[in-house]
C-alpha cells in the first residue's frame, strides 16, 4: 500500500511516498529507493492520543517531537475506527 506521508520537525520538512502496515499495536511506515529512505514505528496509543482528521482522506498526528500527515483514505478510516472504542 503506497501513500504519502508528511514530516515536519522543526526546521525539518519532508514528502515521502510509503509503505505500511500494523501489528498488534504499532503502525510501520516505511520509504525505501527514494533520495532518503525513511523509516518509522509508531505506536498506535500515540496515534490515537494526538491524531486530528483533517477530512476523509487525511490525518495528522504527533510523535516524538515530529509531526506527521498521511494521506490515504482507507489507512485513515482504520485509525477512525479504532479510535471509536478506545
Amino acid at each position: 500500500m503506497r501513500d504519502l506521508l508528511y514530516v515536519q520537525k522543526q526546521e525539518y520538512r519532508r514528502q515521502f511516498q510509503v509503505k505500511w502496515w500494523f501489528s498488534t499495536n504499532s503502525l510501520y511506515l516505511f520509504a525505501l529507493g527514494q533520495d532518503v529512505d525513511y523509516f518509522t514505528i509508531v505506536p498506535i496509543r500515540r496515534i490515537l492520543a494526538t491524531f486530528e482528521v483533517a477530512g476523509t482522506d487525511i490525518l495528522d498526528f504527533s510523535d516524538a517531537g515530529c509531526t506527521y500527515r498521511i494521506v490515504n483514505r482507507e489507512l485513515v478510516e482504520k485509525i477512525r475506527n479504532m479510535g471509536v472504542g478506545a
